[in-house]
């Protein structure tokens, strides 16, 4: 579980460098990566390299649930508030710790795939960063896993369910919201 965290960490930190890049490095101070906000693109990067053959990030962030604002990986949603260099909250995301040269070296193997996963969702959508928390929930209410495993919690009386990781594999992808004017 250490590790899964600690990846976590990592993610939003490459989270805020596509962000900031994206927004000109405006002042980070005031950034919408809220805690609802990181834990979906958290899902949508975790997805986008998933397919039938391959895992992606599913292999690490394995217990995502279905609830009722979309996929949450329930060990993350658990620890977020126990980040080492960074507090989430609804309000956004501020660094409070910088971390050294080594604290992501038990993670190093892992890196690759999560610094490729995002570069591979910023290639089907830039402007992922920039969507709005409920925009996000919106589009992630969109994916098949979610609608299933939902309805099926709610038919027996809950606001959660675990999604089966091979449920995420298999099914299309989902990453742009077709606005609607």
């Amino acid at each position: 579980m250490a590790n899964k965290i600690k990846a976590f960490e990592y993610l939003v930190i490459k989270l805020s460098e596509w962000y900031k890049e994206l927004n000109n490095n405006i002042s980070f101070e005031n950034n919408d990566l809220n805690k609802l906000k990181v834990l979906k693109l958290h899902f949508f990067v975790s997805a986008v390299n998933a397919n039938e053959n391959k895992e992606g990030l599913l292999n690490i962030f394995d217990n995502f649930y279905a609830m009722p604002y979309g996929h949450v990986e329930s060990d993350v949603y658990s620890q977020i508030s126990q980040l080492e260099s960074m507090k989430i909250d609804r309000k956004g995301l501020a660094f409070t710790k910088c971390l050294d040269n080594n604290y992501f070296d038990d993670i190093k193997k892992i890196i690759p795939e999560i610094d490729q996963s995002i570069i591979n969702l910023r290639t089907i959508n830039n402007d992922l960063i920039n969507y709005k928390a409920l925009d996000l929930v919106n589009l992630s209410h969109r994916w098949y896993s979610w609608r299933l495993v939902f309805n099926y919690a709610k038919q027996n009386g809950s606001f959660s369910a675990p999604i089966p990781t091979e449920l995420i594999r298999r099914e299309p992808k989902i990453f742009h919201l077709e606005l609607i004017n």
